[in-house]
């Protein structure tokens, strides 16, 4: 496996280094966990504060093009990086997770009253039923 850095860019506004690199390999595509360490060691990042933002395929070759943050600290990361993006890593910390289970019975609880709501629209379709059997007297 062959990485090569295409741009190295520091974003003073979201705290984190851009950097856009390309790999070439010899064998099957690269997994993001064997690109994140080798890129890691290249460019002297600490694992806990960085991710892989996106990997491309070229078609028929065996390059890949890509993108990878490498954040301040690791609080600057999950401040930075939508929830869903955490949660595909594996990154969002327990307090998150914590909110995240406190708020799902909330939810639960208000889809209950949907639910009771629910009965009184199959009386309005029986109703209209009605009305169509009488139609199919005529």
């Amino acid at each position: 496996m062959e990485i090569e850095i295409v741009s190295d860019i520091q974003n003073a506004l979201l705290q984190r280094r851009e950097v856009k690199f390309s790999v070439s390999y010899d064998s099957s595509t690269v997994s993001k966990a064997e690109l994140k360490t080798e890129l890691c060691k290249k460019l002297s990042a600490n694992p806990e504060s960085s991710i892989i933002e996106k990997v491309a395929q070229r078609f028929g070759e065996r390059k890949s093009d890509g993108v990878f943050y490498v954040y301040k600290d690791s609080a600057t990361l999950e401040a930075m990086e939508p929830k869903y993006i955490l949660k595909r890593y594996g990154k969002s910390s327990s307090q998150k997770e914590g909110q995240a289970e406190s708020a799902a019975p909330q939810k639960g609880a208000g889809s209950e009253k949907s639910e009771k709501k629910e009965p009184k629209a199959p009386q309005h379709k029986a109703a209209s039923a009605e009305g169509g059997n009488a139609g199919d007297k005529k």
